[in-house]
């Protein structure tokens, strides 16, 4: 699926992603990124665009220091994607902490007027308590 649409999250005028993001933006879900994210019950997406499976350590649902972990520490907000199953747990800070933009995320994410930075955790609704 293509999407092209107006980029200008909340904020972006006091925000060093200004200038380096296009203001029309074109994702593009990738088939093969997509077919790779559905067949994890979770996977960890980079901003480089690797994505590898992620496992809890107790085999059902993931504890805090796990979340923390797979983002890279920090505290985590969990935000929807267009997968109505499926989470995505990310670093809260990321914006301050001028993370780099995460295209594979952002193209999960539902919300066409932000975007997704660093690394994320993506995973079934039922794996985070």
């Amino acid at each position: 699926m293509n999407r092209t649409y107006w980029v200008w999250p909340r904020d972006l005028h006091d925000s060093p992603y200004l200038g380096t993001i296009p203001v029309w933006a074109d994702l593009h879900e990738n088939e093969d990124d997509m077919n790779k994210i559905k067949k994890y019950d979770a996977c960890i997406i980079k901003t480089n665009g690797t994505i590898t499976e992620a496992k809890p350590k107790n085999g059902k649902d993931f504890q805090l220091d796990e979340l923390k972990e797979a983002i890279g520490g920090g505290y985590i907000e969990v935000v929807r994607t267009t997968d109505d199953s499926m989470i995505m747990v990310l670093d809260e800070e990321g914006k301050l902490k001028r993370m780099p933009v995460n295209p594979v995320a952002t193209a999960l994410y539902p919300n066409l007027a932000d975007i997704i930075v660093g690394d994320v955790l993506v995973c079934k609704r039922a794996m985070v308590k």
